[in-house]
């Protein structure tokens, strides 16, 4: 009984907690989805068909962490679609042309498209 009344106790706690960031406002909990493209202007000693972008999204809630691995096409270009779980999401993105330069994007608004050209 005394377990059962602490468990029940530290989850309406947990539960009642609302999270801040930085700028002092709540973090929204939105279920949707969204979409990263981009293009990418390779050097000449790759062909564009060779070329993978690995896209890393962080999802807070759930606390998984999901790669994708997005060939890119003949003419440079690639696209993802993903689910989100907050209306500010973090997305970390390279190709195998560089893969210790990762460039990082924060998404901040759902169901509209995140535009990359490097």
């Amino acid at each position: 009984m005394k377990l059962s009344t602490v468990f029940i106790s530290i989850l309406f706690l947990f539960l009642s907690c609302k999270h801040v960031n930085d700028k002092g406002s709540a973090v929204s909990i939105v279920a949707g989805s969204s979409r990263i493209s981009g293009h990418i202007f390779p050097p000449d000693r790759y062909k564009s068909d060779s070329i993978v972008v690995t896209i890393t999204i962080a999802y807070p809630i759930s606390g998984e962490i999901i790669r994708h691995n997005v060939f890119v096409d003949q003419y440079g270009k690639f696209l993802l679609d993903f689910d989100v779980e907050t209306e500010t999401s973090l997305i970390g993105l390279y190709s195998n042309i560089n893969p210790d330069k990762t460039f990082f994007i924060k998404t901040k608004s759902v169901n509209r498209q995140q535009k990359v050209d490097s």
